[in-house]
């Protein structure tokens, strides 16, 4: 029950940190990127904290849910073995984005009766 939380939590924050970094993104189109770019690059480094510190849970955490939805595919879903491997064999290949997939069509469908580690 933990794990789930924790897959949840990782989940959101990739998904809140990649809509940031998208809505910057149309911010720099809209306004023009010579004057959103500059205060970018001019920011305080207080200010730049919360920005380092959600991208570093993110990479980590991704890198945790990429490792934890593989364990789940091959030890705790009940999947055929060639569903396994497919799953794995998109995963290996799209590594985040792979557990992702994953997470929003296979994880999310579990029953709780499912054993977590």
């Amino acid at each position: 029950m933990v794990l789930r939380l924790i897959w949840r939590i990782v989940v959101t924050l990739s998904l809140f940190t990649l809509a940031l970094c998208a809505a910057i993104d149309v911010v720099a189109m809209i306004i023009g990127s010579e004057r959103v770019w500059p205060w970018v690059n001019n920011m305080p480094d207080l200010a730049r904290i919360p920005f380092g510190c959600l991208g570093a849970f993110t990479a980590i955490g991704g890198l945790a849910l990429w490792i934890g939805m593989m364990l789940d595919c091959v030890l705790l879903s009940g999947l055929s073995w060639f569903s396994k491997l497919k799953w794995l064999l998109l995963m290996v290949v799209f590594n985040i984005l792979g557990a992702f997939i994953y997470y929003f069509r296979v994880f999310t469908k579990h029953g709780l009766a499912t054993p977590v580690v």
